[in-house]
C-alpha cells in the first residue's frame, strides 16, 4: 500500500512540475485545483479508453466519422 500511494504522489508531483515547466511560470490555479481536476482525468480515463474501442464512430463538428481499418476516417 505504501508503495502504490508513493507512485501516486510522484505521478501527481511529475505531472503537476511538467504542466508548470510547459506554463513557464506560475499556473492561474491552486494546487488543490489541480489535484481535483488531475483525480477526475485519472479515474476516468479508464472508463473513456474502454468507451472508444468499442465503437467505430465519433461525431465531430456536427458530423459523423467511421473509423475503418488501417486508421483512416469516412464521412457518414
Amino acid at each position: 500500500m505504501a508503495f502504490f500511494l508513493l507512485h501516486v504522489l510522484l505521478w501527481f508531483l511529475v505531472d503537476y512540475t511538467l504542466l508548470n515547466i510547459c506554463q513557464n511560470g506560475p499556473l492561474p490555479f491552486s494546487k488543490f485545483e489541480f489535484l481535483c481536476a488531475w483525480l477526475l482525468r485519472e479515474c476516468t480515463s479508464p472508463y473513456l479508453s474502454i468507451k472508444s474501442h468499442m465503437t467505430t464512430t465519433t461525431a465531430w463538428r456536427h458530423k459523423k466519422y467511421r473509423l475503418r481499418w488501417g486508421g483512416t476516417i469516412e464521412e457518414i
